[in-house]
């Protein structure tokens, strides 16, 4: 007991450090893991804030693409209806060349006719 009282100053210095070195220990583990936790919430955040910012220009680049086929589609439907009017111009153009080629042939016809007809009185004179 006499250890103890003479002692005692040093034997708390001790117990004391002993302590704080305990607490310090389990509060640096804690603090540590609580730096841990801050910094995978971050890392989630920003995780978070790349994935948002890349769905955002995705679906701009898909809208865009979206809206270029919408505007190839209905140039291609005036297209179409332009080609149709052509084909029918064109139809309507090869029965005309048509009827003026038998035109031409007959007058072609008729001319050889009267040329004859022509040399015939001139020979007969």
């Amino acid at each position: 007991m006499n250890f103890l009282s003479q002692n005692w100053e040093a034997i708390a210095a001790v117990l004391g450090t002993l302590i704080t070195g305990v607490v310090s220990f389990f509060g640096g583990r804690k603090s540590k893991k609580i730096s841990e936790q801050d910094q995978q919430a971050s890392a989630l955040q920003n995780m978070q804030a790349a994935y948002d910012t890349w769905t955002g220009q995705s679906n701009k680049q898909i809208d865009r693409l979206i809206s270029e086929i919408d505007a190839m589609k209905q140039e291609n439907r005036d297209q179409r209806i332009a080609l149709t009017a052509l084909q029918k111009d064109n139809s309507k153009l090869h029965i005309e060349i048509s009827k003026l080629m038998t035109k031409n042939n007959e007058l072609n016809m008729m001319v050889m006719k009267l040329q004859r007809e022509n040399e015939k009185l001139k020979t007969t004179k």
